[in-house]
């Protein structure tokens, strides 16, 4: 399942920060450069109470980014999380909440995606020697790498076909198509993709746009693309069913796939001007965990919580939970017991506990 090289154009990314070849969210990074913030969408954060139940090391701090995506396996007992620091991906037993072992990647990871039966681990990798990247496809049974195709950009965060035949990865100004009818395209999305997701039925896939206003919408027969507006930027997608969750400043923006249009915003609260990073549902579909990631007042400043809203009424449910530094991503377990934060800067994965569909989420400090 590799592309068609051929196909593939050399694009020129716009670059507004030096950083290390295979820093994660550079995209996201790079917005006070990009976009001029008009207005203030901030909200007085709430009291912070934390269900941590452990903190995990998996690398070093570094300012300049240690962690990157987090994935949950849809039947193993497991989580996967990038180590860009260190060029291998840490597998998290989800049972003991201590890091199982390591595998090895050719370059930097940045985003991972899973195909349907959790066999097989996508990774979007930095390029160290030259510009531009990979997809490795690294398989979870031999944990030997099955291929790896080289990209003309710095990808992001993947997409997976539900039927695993296709991966999106963003990044640049395109959306690099791995498998598929469009196998070996670039897709031109305009502004500097970050996440994304195919719908069901996988004729649609949606990418977040960090660099300008809308979510891209892709059909993924043709390569033709449209745009659903949001008042922000976007970062972070989730979807279930007909609903897609996307995070912006200091929102989540709800989206009816049926019609592709905004049906609902969600005010996060956040110390000031946030940009809100890459999200998770449960597996009930019941919450939305939605990690705070940089101020776009100071973006040296980054935030360390992750905020908890109820999909059935919109609405934030008790308080943020306290996290590492900077948490770029978030994972739910497919056992529906724990929640799992990659906090890019200093290295550690946060151990929480999920709410369920009983509880009405007051968020206060459990024991595990």
């Amino acid at each position: 399942m590799t592309p068609n090289t051929s196909k593939l154009q050399r694009n020129v990314l716009f670059r507004s920060v030096n950083l290390p070849k295979g820093n994660p969210f550079l995209s996201l990074r790079a917005i006070p450069f990009l976009i001029v913030l008009a207005g203030s969408l901030a909200i007085q954060p709430a009291v912070r109470a934390n269900p941590v139940v452990k903190t995990i090391t998996v690398d070093a701090p570094n300012s300049l980014g240690a962690l990157a995506g987090i994935i949950a396996s849809p039947n193993r007992s497991a989580v996967y999380v990038a180590d860009s620091e260190s060029n291998k991906i840490a597998v998290i037993d989800t049972v003991a909440n201590q890091i199982d072992f390591f595998i090895p990647t050719a370059n930097p990871p940045v985003g991972l995606g899973l195909s349907p039966d959790g066999n097989t681990l996508y990774v979007t990798e930095g390029n160290q020697t030259v510009f531009g990247g990979f997809l490795e496809a690294i398989s979870l049974t031999t944990f030997s790498q099955l291929f790896i195709v080289p990209l003309v950009f710095e990808p992001e965060f993947p997409g997976v076909s539900s039927d695993g035949s296709t991966v999106y990865a963003p990044g640049g100004r395109h959306v690099a198509v791995v498998g598929g009818p469009l196998n070996g395209d670039n897709i031109f999305v305009n502004g500097s993709p970050v996440d994304a997701v195919f719908n069901h039925s996988n004729t649609s896939a949606y990418v977040t746009n960090a660099g300008f206003t809308g979510i891209s919408v892709i059909d993924t027969a043709t390569g033709s693309v449209t745009t659903i507006p949001t008042a922000t930027v976007t970062f972070g997608l989730a979807i279930r069913g007909n609903t897609l969750y996307a995070t912006g400043i200091n929102a989540v923006y709800v989206i009816n796939t049926t019609f592709n249009t905004v049906i609902d915003t969600i005010n996060v609260p956040t110390p000031g001007i946030f940009s809100v990073s890459l999200p998770a549902l449960t597996p009930d579909g019941a919450f939305l965990y939605v990690p705070v990631f940089q101020n776009l007042s100071n973006f040296t400043s980054f935030d360390n919580t992750v905020v908890v809203i109820n999909t059935k009424t919109k609405t934030v449910v008790g308080k943020p939970i306290t996290v590492g530094q900077a948490p770029i991503q978030v994972a739910a377990a497919a056992n529906g017991i724990y929640g799992y934060s990659s906090n890019e800067l200093d290295g550690t994965v946060t151990v929480f506990r999920l709410l369920n569909q009983d509880q009405q989420g007051q968020n206060q400090d459990q024991q595990p």
